[in-house]
């Protein structure tokens, strides 16, 4: 009995090893800023000759089909009063709250939506806009190459789409030097980009927020990592004497002073306007970031126009 036991145990677990070789469906998820609402992501992927697609509101995920050419709509699998709708054009997306009907986008869009929302006041149009890619990972980064662990990452000026990186010797380098190698980066949603190395591979980066890593693959198998490199700074505060200070520039920013004092400021909807909230409670417009090596950080408080301003410190020349 034991020894049956043993070999159908070890069907079994040949069996597990086999579903689990199956590939996970990779997602495509797009975050946008939806007025009061906040944060919404839009999810996509292919699950056999399907595909699906969900919107995540808070804690909370509907799935649902997406139809349509130039302007898409996403349709709730199971609708309902709470369930969400929406539709895309160009580069602006409406979320639709408590609809009630049963005509579904015959009600919602077109000649048949004036009469309906005239009967219907409690529907709630929200005008959505996508979340700049970019602003997530400009800024400095530590690759684990030795021959170029200087990475820097810069606007094109195509935003939400492709953005620059140069890998460089050292920090002094990272100005479009020919030691420098210089390529562009294109998203392929808000979590993973990609772009051509100098030896003609294609680099998949994968980018986590909140540890502040973007790991590299080439044909899935991990090549690289990168961590935000921290930046020695000289700022002022209401534009006192100069200090020292070090500066971590993503998601969030952190502040630490040289003289001990430390902040940290996350970004507050709608994120577009760059009001950030400091650990305190405070709000602060961010005036500029570090964008590009000669970048400088400025911040003013929202109450009481407190201002940081910091700037790179001048090169050794030694």
């Amino acid at each position: 009995m034991r020894s049956l036991t043993m070999i159908v145990a070890g069907v079994l677990v040949s069996a597990c090893s086999q579903y689990q070789s199956l590939p996970t469906p990779q997602k495509n998820i797009s975050t946008l800023q939806c007025g009061e609402i906040g944060t919404v992501q839009y999810s996509s992927w292919t699950q056999g000759d399907a595909m699906k697609t969900s919107i995540t509101i808070g804690s909370k995920t509907w799935n649902g089909t997406e139809e349509g050419g130039s302007m898409r709509f996403f349709t709730p699998d199971q609708p309902s009063e709470n369930s969400p709708w929406m539709n895309f054009y160009q580069d602006k997306a409406w979320l639709y709250l408590n609809y009630k009907g049963d005509e579904g986008w015959r009600d919602l869009n077109g000649e048949q939506s004036s009469q309906y929302r005239s009967t219907h006041p409690e529907l709630k149009t929200i005008e959505c806009t996508p979340v700049n890619r970019d602003d997530s990972i400009v800024g400095y980064w530590q690759s684990n190459d030795t021959s170029r662990p200087w990475i820097s990452i810069s606007y094109t000026g195509n935003n939400n789409n492709t953005f620059n990186i140069e890998a460089c010797p050292n920090p002094q380098d990272a100005k479009g030097q020919a030691s420098c190698l210089s390529q562009t980066g294109t998203w392929n949603n808000d979590t993973t980009f990609q772009y051509e190395s100098s030896n003609s591979q294609e680099i998949v980066g994968r980018v986590n927020l909140i540890d502040d890593e973007i790991t590299l693959l080439s044909d899935n198998q991990k090549v690289d990592t990168w961590v935000r490199k921290a930046q020695s700074m000289l700022c002022s505060f209401n534009g006192e004497a100069l200090k020292q200070a070090t500066i971590r520039d993503g998601t969030l920013i952190k502040i630490k002073w040289s003289d001990g004092p430390k902040m940290t400021y996350r970004p507050i909807a709608p994120a577009q306007n760059q009001i950030y909230q400091d650990t305190l409670g405070g709000r602060w417009k961010v005036i500029n970031r570090l964008q590009g090596i000669d970048g400088t950080l400025k911040l003013v408080n929202v109450g009481n126009q407190n201002t940081i301003a910091c700037q790179p410190k001048p090169e050794n020349n030694e």
